[in-house]
């Protein structure tokens, strides 16, 4: 394992492709997936209690819109 691992917090609603990403990162030794969301609405607790280095966010996903939850995530200091 190395010395540092991506810390990566998953925000998308669709269970299939949320295990498919599980899956995968779980297999590269130096990514860790510290948590999945079904919904941006807790996208920005989650961030600050995760302190996640990277999120991947569903586009798409139904409720309140990610791409403006994403901005007060990225302005986070964490």
């Amino acid at each position: 394992m190395s010395a540092y691992q991506i810390r990566v917090l998953l925000v998308d609603d669709n269970q299939r492709l949320t295990s498919a990403w599980g899956r995968l990162f779980g297999r590269q030794p130096d990514v860790l997936l510290v948590g999945t969301l079904e919904r941006a609405d807790g996208l920005t607790e989650a961030a600050q209690s995760l302190t996640p280095d990277v999120v991947l966010i569903d586009l798409t996903m139904e409720g309140r819109d990610p791409l403006a939850i994403r901005e007060r995530v990225a302005d986070l200091k964490v």
